[in-house]
C-alpha cells in the first residue's frame, strides 16, 4: 500500500517559501541558494540562512569596521563578506548561534584556502566573549536540534524582524 503524502501540509509550506522569499526580495537580499530545486525544507533552510547571513554580515561589518574576523582584511562592502561558522554548518544546534558566526572575507571562509581558519576563530571567540567560549560551542554543537521546516521558517521570521527593525 502506497502512503499519499499531505498534499494541504506541502501546500502550506511551499506558501511560506513564497512569502519568505517576497521578503528577500524586500529587502534587497539576492542569494543564489535560494533557488534550489530541492523539496520544501531545503528551500526554507536556503531562506533561513540567507535572512541569517546577511544579518551576521550586516551586523559584523558595522561592528568590527568590515574587517573579517579572523585575518582582519577589511571589505568595502557586507556583500564582500561571507557568514563564516566555528562550529560546521552541518551542525544544526549552532547553525544560527550568533555567537557561532561572524563575517570572513571569502579566503578565509573558502574550506579549499582558509577552511574557516579554526585556530585563529577560536582565539578570537574566546577573547571577544570570554574563555572556553569555544569550548562551549562544541558542546552546544553536539546537541539535539531538531531540524524541520517549521524551525527554519521561525528563524527566517526572526531575522527579517530584525533586519527590518536595523532599517529604521
Amino acid at each position: 500500500m502506497m502512503i499519499k503524502k499531505d498534499t494541504t501540509q506541502t501546500l502550506r509550506q511551499k506558501d511560506h517559501v513564497k512569502e519568505m522569499r517576497k521578503k528577500l526580495r524586500e529587502l534587497g537580499i539576492t542569494e543564489s541558494s535560494m533557488y534550489s530545486k530541492k523539496e520544501n525544507l531545503g528551500k526554507m533552510k536556503n531562506i533561513a540562512w540567507a535572512f541569517f547571513s546577511f544579518f551576521i554580515r550586516q551586523r559584523d561589518f558595522k561592528k568590527y569596521g568590515g574587517k573579517c574576523y579572523t585575518c582582519q582584511k577589511v571589505a568595502e562592502s557586507v556583500q564582500d563578506l561571507q557568514a563564516g561558522h566555528y562550529q560546521s554548518r552541518g551542525k544544526a544546534a549552532t547553525l544560527y548561534n550568533e555567537i557561532n558566526n561572524h563575517a570572513q572575507c571569502r579566503a578565509c571562509n573558502h574550506p579549499a584556502i582558509g577552511n574557516g581558519k579554526p585556530r585563529t576563530y577560536s582565539y578570537n571567540l574566546n577573547q571577544e566573549y570570554g574563555e572556553g567560549t569555544s569550548d562551549e560551542l562544541y558542546r552546544l554543537s553536539e546537541q539535539y536540534q531538531k531540524n524541520d521546516f517549521w524551525w527554519h521558517l521561525e528563524t527566517a521570521n526572526k531575522y527579517y524582524e530584525k533586519l527590518k527593525a536595523k532599517e529604521n
